[in-house]
């Protein structure tokens, strides 16, 4: 499995997320929920997210 590709596209996922309109509580519950992701790698995702969408 490739990791930084998975993780790519894990931030792609949040970063349409946001522009679709959920807050980032939803999606990281959402997230969470699904068990792929540790939470250490939600946050990272969701803060690189973030950053890409200023």
């Amino acid at each position: 499995m490739n990791h930084t590709n998975n993780f790519g596209k894990l931030v792609r996922r949040i970063q349409k997320d946001l522009m679709l309109g959920s807050t980032t509580h939803e999606i990281y519950d959402v997230l969470e929920k699904e068990g792929y992701w540790a939470p250490d790698s939600i946050h990272e995702a969701m803060k690189l997210a973030m950053e890409g969408l200023q």
